[in-house]
């Protein structure tokens, strides 16, 4: 155990790593932790001084410090980033992001397993006279922050930046994740929800003008107009495995099926015009695609299909224009691909690693051909 002097202004990487400390008091002029206890697999109890001028928790911080089960960040009023990894390892159980934190960086909680709840706190942003805006100063929640923890439920803070900026796979492994809360402030997912297929039951804040649910309580994502699937959160195909996406959309974003492994027959509707990059990435269990009768689809995109292993067959319709880098890049059971004759662009690598394709029918075309991409 040791309480560190209060005129300490800085502590130096690794300056109680490996140690049996079991508990620490840092002192209010301390604005910076680096490694500083990296490793201290005893450390049960921090505390931080009451006018604590913490600004930052560096990289690597605490990590591995496995009998950390609990820590108030309250009084660290000043905190404006939680480093890297800096609490991977750890036993918390919950955890007060302060509202004065501006970024959580790459893997800050991953691997923290006993991790449930995660709040932001948030404070009054409104000018004086005005009418209160309790908000975080949130701005960035950097890739994998959040892996392979016990966590049930997140909501996104609403925020002083207008756009809060997502990393991907934030809850990757989060096997126990169940409801999600997207605030104003998320305007683009991207791949953040990528590798956690647990989720059953997603809010959207009044005044999200980027997402909205399925009127028909599909677990789909939409865009705004309702007519783009960005994500597929929960199963989705009946108890055959089969999956008929509804008519009546236009697009597929990227990702938005990736992973979906209870897909084994999928039929994509004749108002699909473009499917994305890493749609139906990994959906492993998906022996069988087929595109509805008077398709309008034109476009492909890079690595679509990608370790969809069980793919044995595949018939573009006659309206496709361009297929992208990568599409079927370890489809290692894929025998068959039918291109038709409106195919003006391939992408590169388009048939990586398909060790048992033996018939592809790339019909001829004239005029100006084909057209290799770079992607």
């Amino acid at each position: 155990s040791i309480t560190l002097p209060g005129n300490l202004v800085s502590l130096g990487k690794y300056a109680f790593g490996y140690s049996g400390l079991t508990s620490v008091f840092i002192p209010a002029k301390v604005t910076a932790l680096d490694y500083a206890f990296y490793y201290c697999r005893k450390l049960a109890s921090v505390e931080f001084a009451e006018d604590s001028l913490l600004t930052e928790i560096g990289t690597y911080s605490f990590y591995y410090c496995s009998a950390l089960t609990s820590l108030n960040l309250n009084a660290l009023t000043s905190l404006e980033s939680i480093g890297s990894r800096a609490f991977s390892y750890t036993t918390l159980t919950s955890i007060e992001i302060p509202a004065s934190v501006t970024l959580i960086d790459n893997y800050a909680f991953a691997y923290a397993s006993s991790l449930e709840s995660v709040t932001f706190l948030t404070e009054n942003v409104a000018a004086a006279g005005e009418e209160p805006s309790y908000k975080s100063h949130l701005e960035e929640i950097g890739l994998y922050a959040f892996q392979s923890t016990a966590l049930t439920s997140f909501s996104f803070p609403e925020t002083v930046a207008e756009d809060l900026v997502l990393g991907n796979n934030l809850f990757n492994s989060c096997r126990d994740l169940r409801t999600l809360h997207l605030s104003t402030s998320v305007t683009d997912l991207g791949n953040a929800l990528a590798g956690c297929s647990t989720i059953t039951s997603i809010s959207i804040a009044n005044g999200n003008n980027s997402y909205s649910t399925d009127p028909s309580g599909a677990p789909l994502l939409l865009d705004t107009a309702g007519t783009e699937i960005v994500m597929a959160y929960g199963p989705m195909a009946d108890e055959a495995g089969v999956y008929v996406i509804p008519e009546g959309f236009v697009s597929i974003a990227n990702y938005a099926f990736s992973g979906q492994n209870g897909i084994k027959s999928l039929t994509i509707p004749a108002s699909v015009q473009s499917i994305g990059d890493y749609a139906f990435r990994y959906c492993r269990m998906l022996e069988e695609v087929s595109f509805a009768e008077g398709s309008s689809l034109t476009t492909v995109g890079d690595y679509a299909f990608q370790g969809c292993f069980s793919l044995k067959e595949i018939a573009f319709p006659q309206t496709v224009s361009s297929l992208g880098g990568y599409i079927f890049r370890y489809d290692f059971s894929l025998e068959k691909v039918t291109m038709p004759a409106t195919v003006t662009t391939i992408g590169n690598y388009i048939f990586q690693y398909n060790y048992s394709l033996t018939d592809v029918n790339v019909p001829a075309v004239s005029g100006d051909g084909y057209t290799q991409t770079t992607g």
